[in-house]
């Protein structure tokens, strides 16, 4: 169960990089309604599931590998939903602006 993890975390990163790719070159970030976002992340989901519910139904015991490849899309889609979430903060309004114009010399 434990080598689901490094598939999550090597996801993770994974879905970062694509966002902060997408934003530095100039394209708008990933906009979907959120049903389609569930999709998604139901879809992202599924290889994880499918391995935990057959192992534990004693019907398929997975390797290593196939447990890190399963954890992978779930690693991209939580990074997706968390940088996506990040980008709509609006943070300028919560902290009072500092001047930009340099004091006179006293």
């Amino acid at each position: 169960a434990s080598a689901r993890r490094p598939g999550i975390y090597l996801g993770a990163p994974a879905g970062a990089a694509f966002v902060w790719m997408r934003a530095s070159s100039g394209q708008p970030l990933i906009a979907r309604p959120p049903a389609t976002a569930r999709r998604l992340a139901i879809a992202a989901a599924i290889p994880t599931l499918v391995t935990v519910v057959l192992e534990l139904a004693g019907i398929w015991h997975t390797s290593n590998i196939t447990r890190a490849v399963a954890g992978f899309p779930l690693g991209v889609m939580v990074a997706l939903v968390v940088m996506s979430a990040l980008a709509t903060l609006h943070l300028d309004e919560c902290v009072p602006r500092r001047p930009t114009v340099p004091r006179p010399p006293q």
